[in-house]
């Protein structure tokens, strides 16, 4: 153990300072002149940084904080193409499932593609290498059951060494699910899909779950923690509650303290009543967090932030490091001669500035739902013809941002309007002109909190780095 979290270097004031001017350029500067600034920003505290944290500690960290410093430009912009890098990385192991919940396309035997496909190692590196060293969260999970892909331990582990935290939701429905392995990976939390307190309550939604199955693989993932000093993962226990159910939301409370689980979040289902009518929700259910532990002392932050410092993937990270925000932009300033931007007043999708989505067959997708009109190119990070920071910059990508953000853009563009694609937008978003985009996979509240575990930065810069 390297032990850099406990060298308690006191940040020079005109660290935070630093942060707070390059905010304030934000609006009024010229990106390649706000890019200069940014590599001013990384070289003048580096070294400041290595005394703390290590060489790559330092290096890893200084790209997380310069690009998001670069990616709220892009977004206040609203550039169609970026330089910038997603915060928040959601990748989908698996298109399989072991249960037949109503209403998950996941589970359905007849959607065969859904079933036999799992991301691969060599999709999941190339992609991990370039979007790791700038992300701050990974969701390794999507619709299926991730554990069903054997290979979700080393993705976790490899995720951690670029200082990421990962969170992965399971149904914990399996014999042996290497709970040994999950906790020696790092993985940061842990969220455990249980929709009642009694075998009779869970199977009427979770319809091929074994709840006695899922509480004595919560016993061992608890027993193995202790055993092995870890304070990861956080374990929650997610309820859905159904009118089925939702008269033993009190006993699944006490059993979770008794479990040892960390919290458990007790929240409204969703209506599936068109797949089986059986089901209904309660829709005057009020969500209902309960925290067990007090997370984030400050000994678990040592504990955790050590553990990763300690095994940082030092090599790609000094490729990603050695390249200037300046360089960066001179390679491809050509992007941003017919590039549409717009004033900052225009709504916009937030997730298309810090968020990306792998599907399991490497697809790469501009939207954290179903899909929107720009499926029809998607591309694929297996092609080895394919830069892999530039599927972020895909078409799909860019025609999302001018879509949402630039009507006269688009039109000028593409020759019709935007309300005329409105219809075959995701049915998860507002049309275009609303005042609700900020759907993004990385929140504010958890973007502060990552920064906060290092203990260098104040309470504004934090929230200029996350609030956008």
């Amino acid at each position: 153990m390297l032990g850099y979290y406990i060298n308690k270097l006191t940040p020079p004031p005109f660290f935070n300072k630093a942060i707070l001017e390059i905010n304030q350029e934000i609006e009024n500067k010229k990106f390649k002149n706000f890019l200069a600034s940014v590599d001013k920003f990384k070289k003048e505290f580096y070294n400041w940084l290595r005394r703390k944290f290590g060489d790559s500690g330092a290096k890893i960290l200084l790209l997380k904080i310069t690009n998001l410093l670069v990616a709220k430009y892009e977004y206040f912009h609203r550039h169609a193409y970026v330089l910038s890098y997603p915060a928040g990385l959601k990748i989908d192991p698996t298109y399989g499932c072991n249960l037949r919940c109503p209403g998950c396309r996941y589970s359905n035997p007849e959607n065969k593609p859904w079933i036999l496909e799992n991301l691969s190692m060599q999709d999941y590196k190339k992609f991990i290498d370039e979007y790791g060293p700038y992300a701050i969260r990974a969701d390794l999970f999507g619709g299926g059951e991730p554990l069903l892909n054997s290979l979700l331990p080393e993705f976790i582990k490899i995720a951690t060494r670029y200082l990421i935290e990962t969170h992965i939701s399971t149904n914990f429905s399996f014999k042996n699910p290497n709970i040994e392995k999950l906790i020696l990976s790092n993985l940061y939390f842990l969220t455990l899909s249980i929709d009642g307190a009694s075998e009779e309550a869970y199977s009427i939604y979770r319809r091929g779950g074994n709840f006695n199955l899922v509480i004595e693989n919560i016993k061992q993932m608890v027993n193995a923690k202790k055993r092995l000093s870890y304070n990861t993962p956080i374990l929650e226990w997610q309820f859905l509650v159904f009118q089925h159910n939702k008269h033993e939301v009190k006993n699944a409370k006490k059993l979770a303290r008794k479990l040892g689980v960390d919290q458990l979040y007790a929240k409204s289902a969703s209506y599936w009543g068109w797949d089986d009518p059986s089901i209904s929700i309660d829709p005057t259910f009020k969500d209902e967090e309960v925290f067990y532990r007090s997370w984030w002392k400050l000994e678990d932050k040592e504990h955790y932030l050590n553990k990763l410092l300690s095994d940082l993937n030092s090599k790609v990270i000094e490729r990603h490091f050695s390249r200037s925000w300046t360089e960066r932009y001179e390679q491809a300033k050509e992007r941003f001669i017919d590039d549409y931007t717009s004033d900052k007043t225009n709504p916009t999708c937030e997730w298309l500035y810090r968020g990306i989505l792998m599907e399991p067959g490497g697809n790469i997708k501009p939207c954290c739902e179903r899909g929107n009109i720009f499926y029809s190119s998607l591309e694929s990070i297996s092609s080895n013809s394919v830069n892999a920071h530039e599927l972020f910059n895909s078409n799909s990508y860019i025609l999302s941002r001018i879509y949402f953000s630039n009507d006269e853009a688009y039109k000028k563009k593409y020759k019709k309007c935007v309300k005329d694609d409105a219809k075959s937008l995701c049915p998860a978003c507002y049309p275009p002109g609303g005042d609700k985009f900020n759907k993004a996979d990385i929140s504010t509240i958890e973007t502060i909190n990552y920064l906060d575990q290092f203990a260098i930065f104040s309470k504004e810069s934090k929230d200029f780095l996350a609030c956008w």
